[in-house]
């Protein structure tokens, strides 16, 4: 425990904990300035607990992982995992009594509740992190509360529940600078999940090139959620919804409201899988061109369609030409969320600097029909004629790599043959278009077999094998 300590350094530690019951690897309380963590690992146990065990944290008390205290002002976490427990990275602090924390180039893995967590910090730096492994169904990745003066930049959140949850940007006091919150990519990926960014009540924030994305069921999320914004820039970002907008904002765009002002939108990309609607803008939008003409001014520059992921649910990296030279060169963003640098002229989209794939990933998988012992599968094509498609299957969750092969197949469905009844399987699909290369895999997809009919049952009257007429109310003939 670190209390009151300071000028402390920790580097190149492993610390491991297997408590089960108000655990920390660091606790920290009582004002602990000037502290750095670099280059360590911290691994708690696994568990299912919401609130009992964290990596690293502030706490006024070793009986609650929420006990208010002053963690201390230069706090700098860097280049380093925080795995399993509750929490990855979590700190409470006293009514904005500590400054200046920096979370840069982490890695948090397999954290049940939130990855990232802090309440009522002051001029907070999260920058370059990876967060993923969350099995808890309505676990955060970023979880930010009452917070004045953030910078989130370059990071890569997949959670399943919300990606980013932030709450009350600059809005208890004055910002020591323009918030940013830029090259980002946040993917809320359970099919029962909710936002890939929520914002609610942020003032003086500046939201660049960032890829919001939900995969969830649910028609109340949404790829980017913004709730009373104020003095807010929204400009180069992907807006990615499942089942209903890809972008919602509750507070007209253009107007000034009792609690929200104009929002400065532009240079966007909105797509919509299933959803009626692409956006909402203090009411619903149809589609792009409505949007426009209902809120003039706005979305001028925007454009709309399927930007082709890598993978919705787990990677934002981008396929398709949408969102290639579609947006507005920012001077102080030059690079990507990899690293790469931005086109000076003409940038992309999306926290993702990229080249257009001349083949592109298949996707929209379906069961056509399915059996015992076969099943009947089918892919949506992008790429047109001349494409041949490499495809893996194998139980569900098994490791591509691993699977039973088809190449060079020539068609968008497949019948496989040999399985096994009332098994789940899942498979794979890669394009090659030949001269054009070769896409990135896509998958998995899913297909069950049915139960198989029963077998070797003899009627005198019937037929011999799974197929049947009954004769059970005659004992002496059936056997």
């Amino acid at each position: 425990m670190m209390d009151g300590a300071d000028y402390v350094s920790f580097k190149n530690l492993t610390i491991t904990h297997d408590g089960t019951l108000d655990s920390w690897g660091v606790r920290m309380t009582n004002d602990n300035d000037n502290f750095m963590l670099d280059a360590c690992r911290i691994v708690m146990g696994t568990t299912t607990s919401t609130s009992e065990l964290t990596c690293i944290g502030s706490s006024s008390t070793a009986t609650s992982q929420y006990g208010e205290t002053d963690a201390g002002d230069n706090i700098t976490i860097q280049n380093s995992a925080f795995v399993n427990g509750s929490f990855g990275i979590h700190f409470e602090v006293s009514s904005f009594d500590d400054s200046n924390f920096v979370a840069m180039n982490n890695t948090m893995m397999n954290n049940y509740y939130r990855y990232y967590m802090s309440d009522n910090a002051y001029d907070v730096t999260l920058s370059g992190n990876t967060a993923s492994g969350m099995t808890y169904s309505t676990g955060y990745g970023f979880a930010i509360y009452d917070i004045v003066g953030l910078e989130m930049t370059g990071n890569e959140v997949n959670a399943p529940y919300y990606g980013a949850y932030i709450t009350d940007l600059n809005f208890d006091g004055n910002s020591p600078r323009t918030s940013l919150i830029a090259n980002n990519s946040f993917i809320s990926s359970g099919a029962t999940g909710q936002e890939g960014f929520y914002c609610d009540d942020c003032d003086t924030v500046n939201v660049y090139y960032n890829s919001f994305v939900t995969n969830s069921s649910s028609t109340s999320a949404y790829g980017g959620y913004f709730n009373d914004p104020r003095g807010v820039d929204v400009r180069n970002n992907l807006f990615y919804g499942t089942s209903n907008y890809a972008a919602y904002f509750s507070d007209n765009t253009t107007t000034t409201g009792t609690t929200s002002s104009p929002v400065n939108l532009d240079y966007n990309a909105y797509y919509t899988v299933n959803g009626a609607n692409l956006a909402y803008d203090a009411g619903a939008q149809s589609d792009l061109a409505t949007w426009q003409a209902n809120r003039a001014g706005t979305n001028t520059n925007s454009v709309s369609g399927d930007p082709i992921l890598i993978n919705p649910a787990s990677d934002a990296h981008v396929a398709g030409a949408i969102l290639n030279g579609a947006a507005t060169p920012i001077a102080s963003i030059t690079m990507d969320i990899d690293g790469d640098m931005r086109d000076a002229t003409t940038p992309d989209i999306g926290s993702d600097e990229y080249t257009p794939a001349s083949c592109l990933p298949v996707g929209t998988f379906t069961t056509i029909m399915a059996y015992a012992d076969s099943a009947t599968v089918a892919w949506a094509d992008p790429n047109g004629s001349g494409t041949v498609f490499n495809i893996e299957y194998g139980l569900a969750g098994f490791t591509p790599g691993t699977g039973t092969t088809m190449m060079a197949h020539p068609d968008t469905f497949l019948t496989i043959t040999g399985l096994t009844a009332n098994t789940n399987y899942e498979f794979y699909v890669t394009a090659d278009c030949g001269a054009g290369g070769i896409a990135s895999q896509s998958g998995p997809g899913a297909f069950s077999t049915t139960l198989a009919a029963p077998r070797v049952i003899t009627c005198t009257t019937g037929i011999s094998g799974s197929l049947f007429t009954e004769d059970f109310d005659n004992t002496t003939t059936f056997t």
